[in-house]
Parts: C-alpha cells; sequence; structure tokens
C-alpha cells in the first residue's frame, strides 16, 4: 500500500471489504445536500473535484449511512469495461440488471423494476468520470435518465467525461471541491476524534495551511500524532515544504500527465501564482494557454485566482512539495527559473516580484538595480506571505557587499541600510512636498490606531502624494476601506475593499497584506451588518489565503471571531477570545487599537460581571482616553447604567453626539446608552425617542450590531410606538422568518438577504447550493417584484419592507 494511501487509512474506520472504508468522520452537511439531490426532480447530478478531495469516501459514507429508496449501486468506472460499465456492480443490488447485453437492454430492464409511481428513486453512482473517454457513455448515461421513472444517476470523478458535447444537457451540481472541504470547525472535530492535543490557535492553522484539503489534513494529522506535544513545527515545516505529498503527487496526481506536463508544473512551481505568458516564459510551451486549460479542466494544479481570470494560483501544499522536490533534485534549473521569472516580472511593472526572484536566482545586477530604480514601488508593494522555499536565502557575499544588502533589506522590509535610488517617480503635473513618505505613513497607521479617521484619511493623501503612489492601487483603496469602515461608512469601505481585491488579483498577485486588510474590512462589516455566515466566509478566506502571516492581521481575525461570537450570545467564548488576545499584546495591533479592551467590557457587562468591568476599566480608562475621548466616554457611561443608581451619564454622552467627525457607530452606541439610561430610570418615552433616533442614524449604514448586543426592552417601545419614522431595528432570525411576505417565494428571500454581504452571483449560488441561471431568476423576479432596477435598489427596498 503506497504510503498516502496507509495515511488516509488510518482516518477511516470500518472493516477493509471490496469498497474502502467509511470516513471517521462524518460529513453530516454533505449528506444532507446528497440527499436532498436524491428527493428532487433533476435525473442526473455530478460531483466533481480535483485529486484528494475526498469526494470518493464522502460518497460511500453516505452509501453506507443512508437507506433510501431501493438502494444504492456503486460503480467504480476506471476498473471496467466502460462500453457495458453496468456489469461492474460493485454493490450487490437484487433489482440491478447488470446482466444486461447493450444499453436498450439496461434502460428495458430498469423500466420494468422502477415504478415511476414509487416516490422513492433507485441511485446509481458511478466514479472516476474523468477516465471516460469518447461519446458513447455520454449518449448511454442521458438515455438511461430519460426512460426509467424514479432513477438518480451521480457522476463523480475530477471533471466530466471526455465525450461530453456541446449539445449535451447539463448535469445538476451537487457538490463542488468547494463543498468538499473541510470547515473550520470540522477541522477541530477530527482534530478531536484523532485525539491530537492542539490548543485552538495551532488548529486554526492547521486549517490555513492546508485550505481544508482532505488528504492536505490526512497527513498532517499523521504527522501531528507522531509528534503530539510539539505541533508547531510540524505544522510549519510542512508548510514550507510539503513533505509527506511527493509521493501523492506522483503516484495518484500527476502520473496520469504527459511527462511535458509533468515538467511544467514543476518548473512552474517557483512562482505563487502564473498565465500563459509567465507560462510560456517558464516552461518554453508555445501553446501555453492549451496546457493550462488542461490542468485546469481537471482544477488540479492551475485554479483561476477568480471567475473568468487569465491568472491562475497553485494549491499551497503541492506546490510546496513540487518547489522542494525541484531544488532538490535539480538547483541549477531553479535558479534559472527563478531569473526568469525575474526578468518577466520586471518587464511586467511588478518590481517588488522582480527583486524577490532575482535574489532567489542569485542575478546580482537585476536585483540592485530593481532596489536602486523602484525602491518606492517595491516598499509599497511590501506585505507578501511567502510561504515556500521560494523566500531567498541570504548569500555568503552578503557581508561585503552594502548594494545586495540593502536589496535584500527592501525585500525584507528593512529600513536599516539603503542602496542608492534614483528620484522616485510622480505623477506628471504634481510637485515634490519636500517630505519623507514613511513619516506620512507612519502618522497613518497613528491615526488608525487611535480610532481618528478624518487624521488617518488626511496623512493618506499626504502619503499617496509624496510616495508617488497609485491612487487606484492596492495600497490606496486598502487603506481607504479600512477609513471608511472606522468612519462608519460601511458601503463605501465594502465597495473600497472589494475594489482591491479585484484589483490586485487583475495582476496576479497573491498572499498580498493589502488583499489581507481587504478581507479583514470585508469581514468587518458584515459582521457590523450581522451577516455572520458571510463574515465568517471572509476570515475563512483570509486565513487560508493569507496563511496567518502578519501579526496584525492574525489580530483582526481573532476579534471578529469574539465579535461573531458576541452576536449570537456566547459572551464567555467571546470573553475567553478577548481576554487571550489581550494577554498576548496582540490588541495593540488592532485598529483601532483599544478595540479588544472595550470589547472585554461590553463582555463582563452582558454576563452580569459589573465589579470586575469596573476594576478592568479602571486600567484601561487612561490609555484609551487618550487614544480616543468619545470611546473612553461611552464605556465610562455604560458602567454608570449598569450601577443601581446611575449618574452623570447624560453629561458624559452629549458631548459625543454634539462633537464634530465622531464616527458613524459611536453615535448610534451613545445614543443606545443614553435609551438604556432612560428607560432604567422610568424614561420609557424618552427611550423610545433616542431608540429611534439610533435607528435612524443606523439604517442607512444597515449598522446592526449595537441593536444586536445590547438591552432589548427600550427597542421593543421603539418599535411599538406609532410615532417610530423609521424600520424596525434588526429581529432575531426566528422573528424574521415569521415576517417573510407573499410577495416573495423563500428562495427569493433566500437570495434577497446575501444582497447586503457584497456576494456575487456564482457565490450566492454556491452558498445556496443552487445554479448561477437559477440565481439569475431569482433577482429578476426579486426586481420585478420590488419595483427597482439594481442590487443597492433591492436592498434598500427589502430594508424598508422589513424584509432584511
Amino acid at each position: 500500500m503506497p504510503g498516502w494511501l496507509a495515511v488516509l487509512a488510518r482516518l477511516t474506520a470500518g472493516d477493509a471489504g471490496p469498497l474502502p472504508p467509511p470516513g471517521l468522520l462524518p460529513r453530516v452537511r454533505l449528506h444532507r445536500i446528497l440527499t436532498r439531490f436524491t428527493t428532487g426532480s433533476q435525473p442526473i447530478g455530478t460531483v466533481y473535484a480535483p485529486a484528494g478531495s475526498g469526494k470518493t469516501t464522502v460518497l460511500l459514507d453516505w452509501i453506507a449511512a443512508s437507506a433510501a429508496g431501493r438502494g444504492i449501486v456503486y460503480i467504480d468506472l476506471a476498473r471496467c469495461d466502460q462500453q457495458r460499465w453496468w456489469r461492474a456492480n460493485q454493490r450487490p443490488a437484487p433489482w440491478w440488471p447488470a446482466d444486461a447485453a447493450t444499453a436498450g437492454e439496461l434502460r428495458s430492464a430498469l423500466r420494468a423494476v422502477c415504478d415511476p409511481a414509487d416516490a422513492s428513486p433507485a441511485i446509481v453512482v458511478l466514479d472516476g468520470t474523468e477516465t471516460v473517454t469518447g461519446a458513447t457513455f455520454s449518449r448511454q448515461l442521458h438515455g438511461l435518465a430519460a426512460g426509467p421513472g424514479p432513477l438518480r444517476i451521480i457522476l463523480v470523478g475530477r471533471c466530466a467525461p471526455a465525450g461530453e458535447g456541446p449539445g449535451t444537457p447539463a448535469p445538476h451540481p451537487i457538490l463542488s471541491d468547494a463543498h468538499l472541504m473541510f470547515t473550520d470547525r470540522e477541522t477541530a472535530e477530527l482534530c478531536a476524534r484523532r485525539g491530537l492535543p492542539v490548543s485552538a490557535a495551532v488548529r486554526r492553522r492547521l486549517y490555513a495551511i492546508t485550505g481544508g484539503w482532505p488528504v492536505g489534513l490526512a497527513i498532517a494529522a499523521d504527522e501531528l500524532a507522531a509528534r503530539p506535544h510539539d505541533p508547531e513545527p510540524v505544522i510549519e515545516h510542512l508548510l514550507h515544504t510539503g513533505e509527506g505529498l511527493e509521493e501523492y503527487l506522483h503516484s495518484e496526481v500527476l502520473s496520469g500527465f504527459p511527462a511535458r506536463w509533468r515538467d511544467a508544473v514543476r518548473d512552474t512551481s517557483v512562482v505563487e501564482s502564473v498565465n500563459s505568458a509567465l507560462f510560456e516564459a517558464l516552461t518554453g510551451h508555445d501553446d501555453a494557454g492549451e496546457v493550462l486549460a488542461g490542468l485546469a479542466r481537471e482544477a488540479m494544479f492551475a485554479v483561476p485566482m477568480h471567475p473568468g481570470s487569465d491568472w491562475f494560483r497553485y494549491r499551497r501544499l503541492w506546490r510546496s512539495s513540487l518547489y522542494t522536490t525541484l531544488t532538490r533534485d535539480d538547483p541549477t534549473r531553479a535558479r534559472h527559473l527563478h531569473r526568469t521569472a525575474a526578468a518577466w516580472y520586471c518587464t511586467h511593472d511588478q518590481p517588488a516580484e522582480a527583486l524577490r526572484h532575482a535574489l532567489a536566482g542569485r542575478d546580482r545586477d537585476l536585483a540592485i538595480a530593481m532596489a536602486r530604480t523602484h525602491q518606492a514601488g517595491i516598499r509599497a508593494a511590501q506585505g507578501r506571505a511567502i510561504v515556500t522555499a521560494a523566500l531567498p536565502q541570504p548569500w555568503s557575499a552578503l557581508r561585503h557587499d552594502a548594494d545586495l544588502a540593502a536589496a535584500f533589506d527592501l525585500h525584507a522590509g528593512r529600513s536599516g541600510s539603503r542602496v542608492a535610488t534614483a528620484p522616485p517617480r510622480r505623477p506628471a503635473g504634481t510637485t515634490d512636498p519636500g517630505t519623507d513618505p514613511d513619516r506620512h505613513l507612519d502618522q497613518l497607521h497613528q491615526a488608525l490606531g487611535r480610532g481618528e479617521p478624518a487624521a488617518a484619511r488626511a496623512s493618506l493623501t499626504h502619503y499617496l502624494t509624496a510616495a508617488g503612489a497609485d491612487p487606484g492601487g492596492g495600497v490606496a483603496l486598502r487603506h481607504h476601506a479600512v477609513i471608511d469602515h472606522l468612519d462608519g461608512r460601511l458601503h463605501q469601505a465594502a465597495g473600497h475593499a472589494a475594489t482591491a481585491r479585484a484589483h490586485i488579483r487583475q495582476h496576479g498577485i497573491t498572499g498580498s497584506h493589502d488583499e489581507g486588510w481587504a478581507l479583514v474590512v470585508l469581514a468587518a462589516t458584515a459582521v457590523q451588518q450581522g451577516h455572520l455566515d458571510v463574515a465568517t466566509r471572509h476570515l475563512d478566506t483570509l486565513a487560508i489565503e493569507l496563511w496567518q502571516s502578519d501579526p496584525a492581521l492574525l489580530a483582526a481575525e481573532r476579534l471578529h471571531h469574539a465579535l461573531m461570537l458576541h452576536q449570537r450570545h456566547q459572551h464567555t467564548a467571546a470573553l475567553a477570545g478577548v481576554e487571550q488576545l489581550i494577554a498576548d499584546d496582540a490588541d495593540t495591533l488592532l485598529i483601532p487599537r483599544y478595540a479588544a479592551r472595550t470589547s472585554r467590557i461590553d463582555l463582563l457587562l452582558a454576563i452580569g460581571r459589573t465589579a470586575e468591568a469596573e476594576r478592568r476599566w479602571a486600567g484601561d480608562a487612561d490609555p484609551v482616553a487618550a487614544l480616543n475621548p468619545a470611546v473612553a466616554a461611552i464605556t465610562t457611561a455604560k458602567l454608570l447604567v449598569a450601577r443601581p443608581a446611575p449618574d452623570r451619564v447624560e453629561d458624559l454622552l452629549r458631548p459625543v453626539l454634539q462633537a464634530p467627525d465622531v464616527p458613524l457607530h459611536l453615535q448610534v452606541e451613545a445614543l443606545l446608552v443614553l435609551a438604556d439610561h432612560a428607560a432604567r430610570t422610568g424614561a420609557h418615552t424618552t427611550a423610545g425617542h433616542l431608540t429611534r433616533q439610533a435607528i435612524t442614524l443606523a439604517t442607512p449604514e444597515r449598522l446592526q450590531h449595537p441593536f444586536l448586543i445590547t438591552r432589548r426592552r427600550h427597542l421593543a417601545a421603539a418599535a411599538a410606538s406609532p410615532t417610530a419614522q423609521s424600520p424596525a431595528p434588526p429581529a432575531d432570525a426566528a422573528t424574521r422568518q415569521q415576517a417573510t411576505p407573499a410577495t416573495l417565494t423563500h428562495a427569493e428571500l433566500a437570495v434577497l438577504r446575501l444582497l447586503p454581504g457584497f456576494m456575487t452571483v456564482t457565490e450566492i449560488a454556491g452558498a445556496l447550493h443552487l445554479s448561477v441561471n437559477t440565481v439569475k431568476s431569482h433577482l429578476a423576479a426579486i426586481y420585478r417584484k420590488l419595483d427597482v432596477h439594481r442590487r443597492r435598489d433591492a436592498i434598500r427596498r427589502g430594508h424598508e419592507r422589513g424584509l432584511l
């Protein structure tokens, strides 16, 4: 048994029968999707995903757990005569006509045993579709689906059969690669079932580096089981080398490719992402587009950066393993490939990538030239998560070569030594402001840390001018997104963040910290608007694609996980997360820096530990007040309201509401604290009036977080007041479900509720397990029924009618 298969076997349970044993971790959420398909109206469905995605294991698990209908037939197409595939039944079922001589006899026999009046379908699972060639199989399959009554066919494989023609009806996609990847929660459950004593942080990192890829998790879990008390070096070694995957990649994945494709995949492992031009430069293939299309067809190595993109990225652990093999077996070729990549990036105006590959390829002249000519651009593009051994290693000549040492420092983001540089390039028509861009950048970050968006915006303008940076580039866009979010401009923040991601990926850049901050803003906006599933998706993407490489990004991720627990009223778990964040001194990396400490006070008050909250705030108040007096006043007021005889609350908060440039969420919080104070003192009319003010202020940006975590008695009074002139505050999920109007179907309402999360049509389709065309049809119906023409107007109308 190959080593990789032995690893997988250790993750499975059951006896070793003619079929692979079912998986140790039941994928209940996937079983439900499969069962839903078999009870639907579609005759043929697909489970297409790359090697190592666990698709066969999931199907066998589901078969073992399922008692539906007449039984389930399982056939491995790779091990049978594909002209008469039905004779290779590997799961006995007395009704299955395995002795049929032709496809026509098969249809006739099935028509006799499949009663159209029977509601329970017969199910046929055909595994290994990527091995099928020719159009005969496709004709047989669709003829079979059109003939018998309640018959459901599930196609399983890496891709569709090669004989599928343009006129063939498209089968229904049941599960895809995205569905089959383990979630963070499933990764935690897997670790628990394996008895791996790893902390939550280590488990999250395990999930991040594998991306939930089942085979990667299997190999990592096996390595961790061998060294259970020293997990971090194991994970780090796997991340940088992909050790343990080499045998699997060559025997299970690459063996099916032509030799020239195998060499091309290995050679292009020196880069993080590739398009056809870069692919051709590295491999010499003049049919680079065709080769990439072939790799992308099976979603093996070439995974599009985004739908429709001509840039592809490689799966991280696969690339790590391939690059380790390349540098070990042929280091001279690896250096040559790095030099080729450096020249290509230099020609295509990506100086940071050109410098990195020049250093990795030991091209001293190009490295120094890039550092001298493009220092400002390279500094602006810093913040990349490079996880493989492609990270340039210092040369022995470094101590005697000041220019080369400065180039290494520039690549690493250090500012100690500087190579002599040409004047920074500035847009035509601008004048040199005579200031240091780094000083403005420091001022920008200090203002963000203090929670002062107006000052941060001014510093950003000065920085972009001084550095000659592109105002529409990733650096500018992500800072605009962070500032807008801090200021409570949630729509603009999400728009800037989405544009930043698109801009970055358009240039084939992966692992950029600019994209990481864009994801943080998208997640934070979703949390503020109460879309926790959307926020979770963005944070998972952040963990997987940025690899927890930047401490500030990691701190932001941890804080927003705690905020989501707070919204779900899991206050104790949220408090533990915030306390650990502060204990690790990671709270100083947050934007704003006081976020963890004020959240700690909110959580202590939520669970009734008022005395401890006051004690904590006694130590926190001075530094927070130095950062943002409005925040200090609001938090102090919250503590006063929690006392039996509150006083001075209005004196503290009225100045906050009257001050200029106070961010939106702070204004809303101040109003809600005043309303809570009024309700506690019996002034319910005043409480309702203040709450309605807060709702009116929050509605344009769909801000919900303060309402979801605050006390509810004065909110109910405000919603019931006949003088209320704004939408009711956000309701619990159960309340929203009861308010479903007759004008929208449940399916249309589900699509409508995902529109505020800035998801694409493709992402909405994936989240709801629908086809893209179905989602488009629902959108057309939503627009027609709400009498609007744009997504933004549909969202606004949905709020007006109480649908969101």
